[in-house]
């Protein structure tokens, strides 16, 4: 599987005449930091990067953008199976972005390590808490308007008695929950959520030239406006919320789809390849068997 997948790769740099970075893994600072002697051979301005990926560190996927945005004139991100979390962020960072039939990326909700000790890995959302809280705090309201109208129709009270009456019984009831939520790990999650919109904030406002409120309004819905972190964002929900992605050419669609019958079934995920066209290939050959 991994030679076709291999294969795949090279038929599109070949295609599209240009240097491709095959980026299937989980991201970390390893890659981020490794990836510099792979850019350095690369020739030219244009460059392809096919991403697959579940996410990974979020001050990766920043860095990598930064490198190939550094490094080349246009980037171009090629989405076949999917780009999850902090791999969306690297999507966001190309120029041109083409999303395959069942190509998705994903909220930028930040992920917290709740692995308890000696316990299994557990990775849960960092809006778990604010979401929490939000649903307490419509549940209380809930409570409290019924228990509102329950008093004036039983007791036969004006509303400011039964408001008086209804404020310390939904209180006895919603303390309890909101005391389990951590001050602690509600700044924890605060914090990590802010980085992903800093670096999503800069990303856009640098290398696509958007302004504050655009910029705004797009993250905040990528943060925060998804009931769940494996919430799909296809090429149709990327065109709502206003990105520019699109659909591969009719010479680029095989190719993609070959990549994701691959990548679907695929156990693992760790190929970090460059590709440069055969034809710029065989030249380098000759020029250095001239030498």
């Amino acid at each position: 599987m991994d030679d076709k997948l291999k294969r795949s790769v090279q038929s599109l740099c070949d295609l599209r005449e240009a240097p491709c970075l095959l980026l299937n893994s989980a991201l970390s600072r390893p890659i981020a930091y490794g990836l510099r002697q792979l850019l350095d051979r690369v020739p030219g301005k244009a460059f392809d990067v096919v991403i697959n990926s579940p996410g990974g560190d979020i001050d990766a996927a920043y860095l990598i953008v930064r490198q190939l945005q550094k490094r080349f004139g246009h980037l171009t991100g090629f989405v076949p199976f999917w780009a999850k979390s902090a791999a969306t962020l690297v999507c966001l960072g190309m120029d041109e972005l083409v999303l395959g039939e069942f190509g998705e990326l994903g909220p930028l909700d930040a992920q917290i390590d709740e692995t308890p000790p000696g316990g299994r890995p557990s990775l849960k959302s960092a809006l778990n808490q604010f979401k929490a809280i939000e649903s307490v705090n419509y549940k209380a309201l809930e409570f409290f308007n019924a228990a509102v109208s329950l008093i004036i129709r039983q007791a036969g009270v004006d509303v400011a008695t039964a408001v008086s009456m209804a404020t310390p019984v939904t209180k006895a009831a919603s303390d309890p929950l909101l005391s389990q939520i951590s001050p602690e790990k509600l700044g924890e999650s605060t914090r990590a959520l802010e980085v992903g919109k800093d670096y999503a904030s800069r990303i856009l406002k640098s290398y696509h030239g958007w302004n504050d409120l655009r910029t705004a309004v797009f993250v905040d819905k990528l943060v925060n406006g998804y009931p769940s972190h494996g919430s799909v964002i296809d090429l149709e929900e990327l065109g709502r919320l206003g990105f520019s992605a699109r659909e591969p050419d009719k010479d680029e669609a095989p190719l993609l789809d070959d990549m994701m019958t691959v990548l679907v079934t695929a156990t693992k995920q760790d190929n970090i390849d460059l590709f440069v066209p055969e034809a710029e290939q065989a030249l380098a050959e000759v020029a250095s068997g001239n030498q």
